[in-house]
Formats: C-alpha cells, structure tokens, sequence
C-alpha cells in the first residue's frame, strides 16, 4: 500500500485480523498405571501439559519518510527510526513459548497460554486404602485405574489496532507484518491461522474542503 504527501500529515493506520487459536492439553496426573508416589515428577511424565498460540503484528513504513529503509511504526505515534523490524520469531517469542518484552510497536492480536498440571498420587492412595479394607487378601488393583484430563479449545475472533504516524513526509509504501507462534510441552497440540485482513489509512485530519 502506498502512501503520498507533500506536507508533514499524520497518517492513521488501522488493521483488523480475523485469527483462529487452537490448543488442547492432556494430563493423566502422572498416573499412567501405578501409584502416584512411585512416579518421578521431575519428568513431567504425565504430570503436566502446556499449550501457547498466538498471533503478534505491527506496520511498517518505508520511503521519503524513513530514508528508503523499512521501519515500524510505534504506538505513541512516531516512526521508530533506530529499531530494525523484527526479522526472526525468536526475536519476539523465546523458546519456552513466553513473549519478549515487545518493541513498543508491536501488539498481541490474539494470544492464549492454556496449563494443565495436576496430581493423581492422593486418589491413588485413597483408592489404594479403600482396597485394603475390602480385600482380605491385601491383593490392589490400583495399578489399573487411569484417569485422563483432555482440555481443548478453538477460538476464533477478529481483533484490531491503531497506529498513528506523525510527520509523514513524501511518498511511503506501507504494509502490516504479523507473526505466528505456538509452543507445546508434554502430551499438548497448539496452533494459530489468520484469516481474512483489512488495513484502513485514513489522515488524522482531513483537509478543509473535505465535508
């Protein structure tokens, strides 16, 4: 998209994300046949599950403006003429799934951390007590119980944002970037698409002869 002025204006960018987030989570308590106590939990087998999606964007300009290189534009209204755009999506999410502090440009559309951890060994042993009382031949069958928690989640949404750029000068191309990220640990599945997008340029003042 392509922008033009011969004055300083104040241009107003507003894009709109249609996005979907799906994430689901499983935990069998750390249980998976066996007493509870008997499992190491330092393993997270079965103890937990961790599921993250999202979706991050900011806008970009370059041109007269900016010199010709590609700069992004910060939410309090000017253009970030020392940052760099992010270039990889390490520089905005870590490998544990957690957000970076963000550049003051770009913004969170659609995120979503679902946690699942949780612990079987005390229905286990309560399971496991009772058993002693019934059977007289102290014989436990707690190691056939397995109880299983599923959580699962698709959302879908359509989110926006305002970006204004002071002092834009000249002729600039204009585009908005996003990102997509997910992260899983343990038995979980995570993912997150975008759909339909629209990107509204308007000046934040429109010229006299404009009714």
């Amino acid at each position: 998209m392509k922008t033009s002025s011969s004055d300083q204006d104040s241009l107003v960018f507003q894009p709109t994300v249609e996005s979907s987030l799906f994430t689901r989570v499983e935990s069998d308590g750390g249980g998976g046949g066996g007493k509870g106590k008997d499992k190491d939990k330092d393993t997270n087998d079965g103890w937990e599950s961790i599921a993250k999606a999202g979706v991050l964007g900011w806008i970009e300009i370059r041109g007269d403006a900016t010199g010709g290189d590609w700069r992004m534009v910060s939410v309090d209204g000017h253009i970030n003429q020392e940052q760099q755009p992010p270039q990889r999506l390490g520089d905005l999410v870590g490998t544990d799934g957690n957000l970076h502090e963000l550049a003051d440009s770009v913004v969170a559309f659609d995120t979503r951390d679902l946690y699942l951890e949780w612990d079987i060994q005390d229905l286990l042993d309560a399971v496991s007590e009772l058993q002693d009382e019934v059977f007289d031949d102290g014989d436990s069958y707690t190691e056939e119980i397995e109880v299983l928690l599923d959580l699962y989640m698709r959302t879908r949404s359509a989110n926006g944002f305002n970006w204004i750029a002071r002092g834009v000068t000249g002729t600039n191309d204009v585009r908005l970037q996003g990102a997509l990220y997910d992260f899983t640990d343990g038995d979980a599945e995570a993912e997150a698409v975008v759909g339909n997008r629209t990107m509204v340029i308007s000046p934040e003042k429109l010229p006299h002869e404009v009714a």
